[in-house]
């Protein structure tokens, strides 16, 4: 009796891993043929893998600032190295993580670009655990991250989004909205706190990147919101603990004008301050080559 309720159990279990497999290719199908308003989040990585595999020299990792900021166009004129960036809205580091190693699976990568504002986010315990889990059991069932694929068969909002390489342009990307600069960069001795889970996915990223000879630059990327002295203080510490280069284009003088370059007040750049930050990115590329 026993053995045949277990067997029950076992065949219901082996059903619905079945179903749910299914249900995963036809999602993502559905996805891949769909808008990008439907893909959200999955589009990041449903564009990467189109690309084709070891055609890249580099990638870049990080939120909105990240994909807002690096036009890897810009890099590739100036430099002749083909990037992408692997960016999603406020990307959590275990998304960061998972888009990394898809990255090193699929390109024979040199450079790993990493934008720092994601280690600051703030996330519980609880919520570290679930981002884990999710990205975890997304690669036995990607169904846990494209169950909203049935939306592409019903009337919704088109997305007007480019995206050229992980690049993404806003449709007033290219407007102006001065920042109020008041306080930004102001100079502090103190350090913005870095929580374990960040300092630990961080360094399993660098140490896989030294394994396998590619280079790492941690950057952050110009934002009169999101940049700080003491996020530059602790991002220049971790830099020389892991042995990687930082540039923090808050400090550095690339051009930046906040009355001009700024889509929205400060946050983000429009299409031009991102070209300054891509070009800036470039030549840090070609220093980095050069001193080696």
């Amino acid at each position: 009796m026993k053995k045949t309720r277990w067997r029950s159990i076992l065949c219901f279990v082996l059903g619905l891993f079945l179903i749910l497999e299914a249900l995963s290719f036809v999602s993502i199908v559905i996805l891949m043929h769909s808008d990008r308003t439907i893909q959200k989040r999955n589009a990041t990585e449903l564009d990467f893998v189109r690309v084709r595999r070891n055609s890249l020299d580099g990638v870049v990792l990080g939120s909105s600032l990240a994909y807002m900021s690096i036009d890897p166009e810009v890099i590739e004129k100036e430099t002749g190295e083909k990037f992408y960036v692997l960016g999603l809205p406020e990307e959590k580091m275990a998304e960061a993580y998972h888009l990394f190693r898809l990255a090193d699976r699929r390109q024979n990568l040199k450079v790993v670009g990493i934008e720092c504002d994601m280690l600051f986010q703030e996330r519980s315990k609880a919520q570290e655990i679930q981002d884990v889990a999710i990205e975890v059991c997304a690669q036995i069932l990607p169904i846990v991250k494209t169950h909203d694929a049935w939306k592409a068969f019903f009337p919704h909002e088109k997305s007007d989004e480019i995206r050229k390489n992980g690049f993404r342009i806003e449709k007033n990307s290219s407007e102006s909205v001065p920042a109020d600069t008041a306080g930004y960069m102001e100079e502090t001795d103190k350090c913005a706190p870095l929580s374990d889970y960040s300092r630990t996915i961080l360094t399993k990223i660098c140490k896989q990147c030294r394994k396998e000879g590619i280079k790492v630059i941690l950057f952050s990327a110009p934002s009169v919101t999101d940049g700080s002295m003491e996020k530059h203080n602790t991002l220049s510490r971790l830099a020389d603990e892991l042995g990687v280069a930082y540039i923090d284009f808050n400090t550095e003088d690339i051009g930046i004008d906040w009355n001009k370059d700024t889509y929205d007040g400060g946050e983000h750049l429009n299409t031009d301050g991102a070209a300054k930050v891509s070009s800036a990115f470039a030549k840090k590329l070609e220093t980095l080559e050069a001193d080696e």
